[in-house]
């Protein structure tokens, strides 16, 4: 996709070897936001690469309650995708806020309701 970072694209792809490299340049912004206002994390939230999702959580300059164009946080992606490792790293290293709400003054629960994964709900 145009206008991705190259950070970006290798947490959604789970290579952590590359994200390694990439988080320990000096000139790589880890929450850093592509065109859709997307960020590292919420790329992994989806896709469930718990090392990646881990390596970025360590770090103190990455907002887990960050929000994307469409107001939507990484938690809320995490739940909607049914990555319940995801979501109980997101709630749990990342202090991410189970109850943020998103543009439409709602919390994650119902995007994951709408898709049926209700174990990620109750995390």
């Amino acid at each position: 996709m145009a206008g991705h970072h190259p950070l970006s694209y290798a947490a959604e792809e789970g290579h952590e070897d590359a994200v390694k490299i990439l988080l320990d340049r000096e000139d790589v912004n880890p929450d850093s936001a592509d065109v859709d206002s997307w960020t590292p994390l919420v790329f992994v939230a989806g896709t469930g690469h718990v090392g990646v999702m881990k390596m970025l959580l360590e770090r103190g300059d990455v907002d887990p309650d960050s929000f994307t164009v469409a107001g939507r946080t990484p938690l809320s992606y995490a739940t909607e995708w049914g990555q319940e490792r995801v979501v109980k790293m997101v709630q749990e290293g990342g202090n991410a806020d189970p109850n943020s709400l998103d543009i439409s003054d709602e919390t994650q629960r119902p995007y994951t309701a709408r898709t049926g994964h209700s174990r990620a709900v109750r995390l």
